[in-house]
């Protein structure tokens, strides 16, 4: 598919499906994720909806533009990933914003110490409009799909911004430094949530995979190991090192985990140490398998 981007603002590195929560982990062992990057496209899905009445999406057109109104579609992903990044932080990347073709938007932050918030919010029609066409009027669909300045750093992440209309797609990328200032400007007000305050955001479902690390771990403090609690997850480590879709306390356990430490957080269960990935399905750059 062709990509293409969008534009107005830049953000910070960030290195930022739909079950109802039960009281348990649902304990489905699946094969472990893929370890490919593949950046969110327009067929990504946040949660399933069908309709009776038509096959054919609902569109929203301002002054000649269209696109995909349905919360299923993936209008606009900016993301900062990965550069040399390890496995483990790549699969639990977030992209920095994500925002759907209802208006639905999620966007990441994080400290100076890679801790993450993940927010979420609702722009109105009127909003979507004033940022779709904010960022065509800038030239986004005219900007090149890669900038990068002559003798860049080989190890950093790209910044890229990707825009899906009706009848075109755009994928824009900065490597380092060499993009509009727009381009800059136009990610920073995706990675801020484009206006909104937001909320927490709480994934109904994951595929969580435990990393066995052995049991004589040697942290270098003792504040980068947490505890697994079996009991209250009703989920012992060792039943995801294959990898589970896991709901209700084990995934808000995870969730939190992991936002404290999208590196991998080291995580002790019984005896032995794990780290941790999880992917959250229709909002994780690398999609978990299939369930």
């Amino acid at each position: 598919m062709k990509w293409i981007g969008v534009l107005t603002l830049i953000g910070v590195l960030g290195i930022a499906a739909c079950v109802p929560a039960t009281n348990q982990a649902v304990q489905t062992p699946l094969r472990p994720p893929t370890r490919t990057p593949a950046l969110a496209g327009p067929t990504a899905t946040r949660k399933q909806t069908a309709s009776p009445l038509s096959t054919q999406p609902a569109t929203h057109t301002v002054s000649g533009l269209a696109w995909d109104t349905s919360p299923t579609a993936k209008m606009i992903v900016a993301t900062l990933c990965c550069g040399l990044a390890t496995d483990l932080l790549k699969i639990n990347y977030l992209p920095a914003a994500l925002v759907w073709g209802d208006g639905h938007i999620l966007w990441t932050k994080s400290d100076s110490k890679g801790h993450r918030q993940v927010l979420e919010g609702m722009l109105n029609p009127n909003q979507m409009s004033v940022l779709v066409q904010g960022a065509l009027s800038q030239g986004f669909f005219d900007w090149k799909e890669l900038y990068k300045s002559p003798g860049s750093p080989t190890d950093l992440p790209p910044k890229c911004i990707f825009l899906q209309l009706k009848d075109r797609s755009h994928r824009v990328c900065e490597y380092f430094k060499g993009a509009p200032t727009e381009f800059n400007n136009l990610y920073n007000t995706l990675a801020s949530g484009a206006g909104l305050d937001g909320k927490d955001y709480q994934p109904s479902r994951g595929f969580l995979v435990s990393h066995p690390q052995g049991t004589s771990f040697k942290p270098a403090s003792t504040g980068q190991i947490s505890v697994w609690d079996a009991k209250s997850t009703n989920l012992s480590l060792s039943q995801a090192v294959n990898g589970l879709w896991i709901e209700g306390p084990a995934l808000e356990a995870a969730w939190e985990l992991v936002k404290s430490r999208p590196v991998g957080p080291m995580v002790k269960d019984d005896s032995i140490y794990y780290q941790l990935s999880l992917q959250i399905p229709g909002v994780s750059m690398i999609e978990p398998p299939a369930p």
